[in-house]
């Protein structure tokens, strides 16, 4: 992680978990009885800092099946 914030790939490495764990939040529970789980993802704090990150989110929550709450 720490060679990613330095050299700048800790966003587009970011930006890929969370829209893949984001896709493949609905099958993480799939044959359960259970309600879907809660989802969390690890971010940097270089992710936190970045103007944009608020953005990506609400993107990914938008186009996923992920409910904000």
């Amino acid at each position: 992680i720490p060679v990613a914030e330095e050299t700048g790939l800790i966003a587009d490495i970011g930006e890929y978990v969370i829209r893949q764990a984001a896709q493949d939040y609905p099958s993480l529970a799939a044959g359960t009885t259970h309600e879907l789980p809660v989802l969390a993802i690890n971010v940097s704090t270089a992710q936190l800092s970045d103007e944009s990150f608020p953005d990506l989110v609400a993107r990914t929550l938008d186009s996923t099946p992920v409910p904000a709450n």
